[in-house]
């Protein structure tokens, strides 16, 4: 059962870099417009 979870860790530890990335770029720009798929524009 460790075996499982330690093959899992790189998923987990990936999605964390990535939230962590997001966090710290919107952070640095605050006023950034954002535009999703260029349907949807966020500040």
């Amino acid at each position: 059962a460790f075996s499982i979870v330690l093959q899992m860790m790189p998923f987990f530890l990936g999605v964390s870099l990535v939230f962590m990335l997001l966090y710290v770029w919107s952070r640095a720009y605050l006023n950034a417009q954002i535009n999703i798929y260029g349907l949807v524009t966020l500040k």
